[in-house]
């Protein structure tokens, strides 16, 4: 399911690099958060690119506002 997360709230030891301050997309993985950019992994694995392209399921409507207003995406997969 798909959950929002506030970039600004990621404290700087939860973030792991690649760490780009305009990225669109979010990963997690053991609490720590990687800030990245949807076309460079579509471009680089197909499983992503499914994945990204894929309609998520949402939280909520304001989930979904928030996330075209910042141009940000989440999502949570487990792998």
């Amino acid at each position: 399911m798909a959950k929002g997360i506030d970039v600004a709230q990621i404290t700087e030891s939860d973030r792991l690099d690649p760490w780009f301050e305009d990225g669109n997309v979010v990963l997690e993985a053991k609490g720590k958060y990687f800030y990245v950019h949807r076309g460079f992994l579509s471009s680089h694995s197909k499983v992503l690119k499914d994945m990204i392209e894929s309609p998520q399921p949402r939280d909520s409507e304001a989930i979904e506002r928030r996330e075209k207003s910042q141009g940000t995406a989440s999502s949570r997969t487990p792998f």
